[in-house]
């Protein structure tokens, strides 16, 4: 009877034991026990925020999604809510603090299958702050006390997803956005990143001829060495040599072209003037001569040779 009553309290152990620690989960990540009664399994929570979401209940699915990935950030469900809080944030038309969620999933699970399309849609926001208008403090733009949305975020998808496709157009676009606002040096700075990390890359072509353009831009006519200039000048007859007379870069290149040959005639001509000022005449001569034999096309060349003719009877 003893040993017929013992074998009863094991069997009884056996079940009632693991029931009790069926009411528990573990979390590596938080380092805490969590009662299974309290919380309902990731899966089933995962399935009802997405009815909500596709539902457009969106403030509701993103404290579901929230929960999901606070309670089990190690589950397959953390990452899927993860990259649906951004999508929460796009449809609450919040999209810088979409980018952040966006960013968060990239960072935390790399692995999910979502990755490609929160870089891409990173890239877009970034994209549609281009067209944001700028605040201001006290009349100062604000993108002067920290920097534009779309250079952050353009940035962001380089450092963190350098070999997804959007790297190189987040590129090309963080160089046409520092051209035109005359942030010549980074626009440089960015477009040879993107034609050294991305040569075969579609874009790293348009981002020669880009380069050619602003090299050029940033030649001033007061101040610059002149073989920064030639370097320019033979990007520039490299980019017509490439497209040809009829493309529409050619003629923008072909221009700019003759612009940067009329500053470098005027930068050797003030150096002649200056020497004939003082009164160093063959010095004078030979970078008058320079203008009118490396610059015939130049409105400096015909100055340069009347400088010459009047100079004849002092150098002689």
């Amino acid at each position: 009877m003893r040993k017929i009553l013992s074998f009863a309290v094991f069997f009884t152990l056996l079940i009632i034991i693991p029931n009790i620690y069926a009411f528990w989960i573990w979390s590596p990540k938080t380092g805490q026990w969590r009662s299974s009664n309290s919380i309902r399994t990731p899966d089933l929570q995962l399935k009802d925020a997405l009815e909500d979401f596709s539902n457009h209940k969106y403030k509701k699915a993103l404290g579901e999604f929230r929960k999901i990935v606070r309670q089990f950030p190690d589950a397959y469900e953390a990452a899927e809510a993860q990259y649906y809080i951004g999508k929460c944030f796009e449809a609450l038309k919040n999209p810088y603090r979409a980018y952040l969620e966006y960013n968060k999933l990239i960072e935390i699970y790399p692995n999910s299958k979502h990755i490609q399309e929160a870089v891409r849609a990173q890239f877009n926001i970034g994209k549609s702050f281009l067209e944001w208008k700028e605040k201001r403090i006290l009349g100062v733009p604000l993108v002067l006390l920290s920097d534009h949305p779309s250079v952050e975020i353009f940035r962001k998808i380089v450092d963190t997803s350098p070999n997804s496709e959007y790297a190189p157009k987040a590129l090309y676009e963080l160089a046409d956005f520092f051209e035109k606002r005359n942030r010549l040096d980074e626009a440089k700075e960015v477009l040879h990143k993107l034609i050294d990390n991305y040569p075969e890359n579609e874009l790293a072509k348009k981002a020669r001829y880009k380069l050619a353009f602003i090299k050029s831009k940033i030649l001033t006519e007061t101040d610059y060495d002149l073989t920064e200039a030639e370097d320019a000048e033979r990007d520039l007859k490299q980019l017509l040599t490439e497209r040809g007379d009829s493309d529409s870069s050619a003629l923008k290149a072909s221009e700019e072209l003759a612009n940067l040959r009329e500053k470098e005639a005027k930068k050797n001509f003030d150096i002649a003037s200056f020497y004939e000022k003082q009164n160093r005449f063959k010095s004078a001569v030979i970078y008058y001569r320079i203008v009118m034999d490396k610059y015939p096309d130049t409105s400096f060349a015909e100055l340069a040779k009347e400088r010459i003719e009047s100079l004849k009877g002092v150098v002689e």
